[in-house]
């Protein structure tokens, strides 16, 4: 970063267009000369996380082009980028005994954020997600999770409020295990007996750090107390069985079994969202919810927004957006079949022989590509 330098909130102006381009600390392009931030929150946010941009642009700059409209998908993308910074900010503090009289108001704008980017555009939700493999575990798996309870949610056609409820379940259902979370993302070796302890009693623990929080919404209390309850009575900590456990607790437990599935751990690679499907089905049929199960399969699809997937002529493309038939999705190439990266992604539809989806592939292996596959989300933000 020795080319760049940071930003402070002083040196940008809300609402107005940028005279230079701003990166991340890792060098990443957010935003295009031009492009202006219109949330004061949002420039909080990516200023308290570090925001650069690089001299020499002032230097031989004339003027600023006029800033684009961002639409609907591009804000979406951006604000869940902002929302998980937001919710970065308040696990750190909870883990310093910072945070206690606002957490509920700051929980309860989260879950609004989370369930107005999907009602905006849900395939650009997902894909942020799926896409996201820098941010910690806790705050991703959080996250993903309320997105799937809200999709799902949407879906069985639940009142919003009770779907307001539950994402705010799913965004803090692991309260009590972010003191160790670190550690426990880290190790590949075998649970010690205090851990083991630790992850039995989390669901409890984390009803009880919430109450203490100032949470009184019981359907949230219940969710979070009870999301690794099974239908035969095989979970924990209560070994409920069967309509002992409310529709909305049964949404979460699918939620979180899923997202837990498709991130890389220490001791395990990630599943590949397909595999997660079919795992989900074969081994969790009996003990999560079938019908919900089934449900989330077919929204988030085959080949869900953010998958790689590799085409029949070779291509690896990223899934842009979901259609009917859900084996057949809008792709973009970003490696050329002879494996040279592209300049610039092309979009390919998979209806056509030669740009069918042959299988899904590992993100890992294209970790270097993740700055053009977020641009076909963040080009107009950005």
């Amino acid at each position: 970063m020795s080319d760049y330098q940071r930003l402070s909130l002083f040196d940008i102006k809300l609402g107005q267009p940028l005279p230079f381009s701003v990166y991340d600390k890792a060098g990443i392009l957010l935003l295009k000369t031009g492009c202006s931030i219109n949330v004061e929150r949002h420039l909080e946010i990516l200023i308290a996380n570090g925001l650069y941009f690089k001299p020499e642009q002032v230097k031989h700059r004339t003027s600023a082009p006029e800033p684009e409209a961002p639409n609907s998908e591009a804000n979406t993308f951006f604000v869940l980028d902002a929302a998980k910074l937001k919710l970065l900010r308040l696990f750190d503090q909870y883990r310093d005994g910072g945070v206690k009289d606002d957490f509920v108001g700051r929980i309860d704008t989260l879950a609004s954020t989370v369930m107005d980017a999907c009602s905006h555009d849900t395939d650009a939700a997902l894909a942020n997600l799926h896409l996201d493999y820098e941010t910690s575990y806790a705050v991703v798996h959080h996250m993903q999770a309320a997105i799937l309870c809200e999709i799902m949610g949407k879906k069985l056609k639940v009142n919003e409020s009770t779907r307001l409820s539950l994402i705010k379940a799913a965004l803090t259902h692991d309260m009590d295990l972010l003191d160790i979370q670190d550690d426990l993302d880290k190790q590949i070796t075998s649970l010690d007996s205090y851990q083991k302890e630790r992850i039995r009693a989390h669901p409890q623990n984390s009803e009880r750090i919430l109450r203490k929080l100032g949470v009184t919404d019981a359907l949230w209390l219940n969710a979070v107390e009870h999301h690794h309850e099974r239908l035969d009575g095989s979970g924990y900590a209560y070994a409920l069985s069967g309509d002992a456990i409310n529709i909305t607790t049964r949404i979460l437990a699918v939620a979180d079994i899923y997202s837990a599935m498709i991130r890389d751990r220490p001791y395990r690679k990630a599943m590949l969202s397909n595999e997660a499907m079919r795992q989900l089905l074969l081994e969790q049929g009996k003990k999560a919810d079938l019908r919900l199960i089934q449900l989330l399969i077919k929204e988030v699809g085959v080949f869900p927004p953010g998958a790689l997937v590799q085409l029949a002529n070779n291509e690896i493309s990223v899934v842009k957006e979901r259609k009917v038939n859900s084996v057949c999705p809008t792709v973009y190439s970003f490696i050329r079949s002879s494996g040279m990266p592209m300049i610039s992604p092309l979009k390919r539809e998979t209806e056509n022989a030669e740009h069918k989806v042959t299988n899904i592939v590992s993100f890992s292996n294209y970790r270097r590509s993740i700055a053009i596959i977020r641009g076909l989300w963040l080009q107009t933000a950005a």
